[in-house]
């Protein structure tokens, strides 16, 4: 497996399990214009208009891991994943491609992404760390979310999906965690 320098690499094994646990980058190409990247692309500062950002690589096969920092926040975070055609001048799954956790527990959810429409509230705030398993050697392919590192929900997703991590942002501000370390659980059992 090759892997461009800019991800932060670490395979951890849970019996025969690998994860890639990675600390992606915002695609500045690949950002609604109303945001703002800092901190090497790792982080995303929104103004009062939506804007959302895929990260650099996109995923298609295997297990991996990554974790986002809520660090300000009016209510109007959004995370979860998308296709490269997401609409990013607006919030995330508000279009077809892209699927988003909602700050306040809902979900945004784009009809190309899942396979249900119903789907767990997870509410997270400011100072927490949500963290995001997207699994494709699951049957059926899934995004499982923590929030602190406590599991709160499995979502289905379609089969032969390529997916970016992805983040929106209204007046708020989140950041991809730089080392980010697996939940302690037994991910074959979801």
């Amino acid at each position: 497996l090759s892997l461009p320098r800019h991800i932060f690499e670490r395979i951890h094994s849970f019996g025969a399990v690998g994860f890639l646990c990675i600390s992606p980058t915002m695609n500045a190409a690949k950002k609604g214009s109303y945001g703002m990247l800092r901190d090497d692309n790792k982080t995303l500062q929104g103004t009062n208009y939506y804007t959302t950002a895929l990260a650099n690589e996109s995923y298609s096969q295997g297990r991996c891991y990554w974790e986002v920092h809520v660090v300000q926040s009016n209510g109007d975070v959004f995370l979860g994943v998308a296709l490269g055609s997401t609409h990013l001048h607006n919030m995330l799954g508000h279009d077809n491609d892209g699927f988003g956790l909602r700050q306040d527990g809902g979900w945004n959810k784009g009809a190309n992404i899942t396979l249900s429409s119903s789907h767990p509230s997870v509410p997270f705030k400011v100072n927490d760390v949500v963290g995001f398993v997207l699994d494709f050697n699951h049957s059926p392919n899934c995004l499982l979310v923590f929030v602190n590192k406590q599991f709160k929900a499995k979502i289905d997703l379609k089969p032969g999906l390529t997916l970016f991590p992805a983040f929106s942002v209204g007046n708020s501000t989140v950041t991809i965690v730089k080392e980010p370390s697996l939940p302690q659980c037994n991910f074959d059992s979801f």
